[in-house]
């Protein structure tokens, strides 16, 4: 195991922690035994909203099938956190907070499919001026610093990669939009370059 820095364990942990909305009191899915898809898209965007403050799998993915869709770049705002929720990220940063120790072996346990629908989602929704919070361009962030550490970089270990030269940009790699969204984010390629020191 390797030790994360208590600033990257700090910083990831409210990024997913706010994002996914879990900061609201649990309370159980008002329409559980309804299919989302079916609802008005009012309807939709609260179940959505219920289903991350409970942290229920099947309703977190059955609202990101409800709205995947949509036009609207503040339901994909939201899209996005449903997805990062569904790829088990905030459950091993979370463990990374109890422990205060990331085990690097379990980036391969978070879903890559689920991060990439989550970066695509904030990807429609940046692009079309969504109402997007520093946490959220956050947790997007730290969803593609996973996906580049699960794939290895120039046939290098992303713990190689040379982040503080690196430059953001949306149509990147997958360090160059982490810092694009980093950055609008309000952090530094020196802050993001702490989170990739696994």
């Amino acid at each position: 195991m390797k030790r994360l820095s208590l600033f990257t364990i700090t910083i990831l942990f409210l990024g997913v922690l706010f994002s996914c909305q879990q900061i609201f009191t649990y309370s159980p899915l008002t329409w559980a035994q309804r299919d989302p898809a079916n609802m008005p898209p009012e309807q939709k965007i609260a179940y959505a909203e219920e289903a991350l403050a409970s942290g229920d799998p099947a309703a977190v993915e059955a609202a990101y099938d409800a709205l995947k869709d949509s036009a609207d770049p503040d339901t994909q705002a939201l899209v996005s956190q449903l997805a990062v929720s569904a790829s088990g990220l905030d459950d091993a940063i979370a463990e990374a907070v109890s422990t205060m120790t990331f085990d690097t072996t379990t980036i391969g346990d978070i879903d890559g499919t689920w991060l990439s629908n989550a970066v695509t989602a904030m990807d429609t929704a940046d692009s079309g001026n969504a109402s997007v919070t520093s946490e959220e361009y956050l947790t997007v962030a730290a969803a593609l610093i996973v996906l580049a550490a699960q794939e290895p970089v120039n046939g290098n270990d992303i713990s190689n990669v040379n982040i503080l030269a690196a430059t953001p940009d949306k149509n990147g790699t997958n360090v160059n939009k982490a810092l694009y969204y980093a950055t609008q984010a309000g952090y530094s390629n020196s802050d993001l370059n702490s989170m990739f020191s696994l």
